[in-house]
């Protein structure tokens, strides 16, 4: 879907956004997430992000309801786990991201959009 960063690749925007469109998202919808990729608030599938600079820290979701072969972590600002977990064939669920400093990256999850 859309990046958190505040440059994104063109080639990973591109994907990004031919994503959106086969999943049938309309104009409100993807004006929506550009918003949200601007407040920091966005965290798209298999990149990684400083917490504080580049993803505003808070509660997280996934926007997947169902996500299989997913990984996530949380790192604090000297790379030690915070919290991490692995998923398969879970229901939609939420991460504390909360380490400001620190790091947080996922795989296999699909994108998570901040909830508060």
């Amino acid at each position: 879907m859309t990046l958190v960063v505040k440059n994104i690749c063109p080639d990973v925007q591109t994907k990004l956004d031919q994503g959106l469109r086969d999943m049938g998202a309309d104009q409100e919808t993807r004006t929506k997430v550009e918003a949200l990729k601007k407040a920091k608030k966005y965290a798209v599938d298999g990149e990684t992000y400083l917490i504080g600079s580049e993803l505003a820290p808070g509660t997280y979701q996934t926007i997947a309801t169902k996500v299989t072969d997913c990984y996530w972590e949380v790192r604090n600002s000297n790379g030690e786990f915070v919290d991490n977990n692995f998923a398969n064939g879970a229901p939609q669920f939420e991460v504390d991201v909360t380490a400001s400093g620190g790091a947080f990256n996922s795989a296999g999850c699909g994108d998570f959009i901040w909830i508060g």
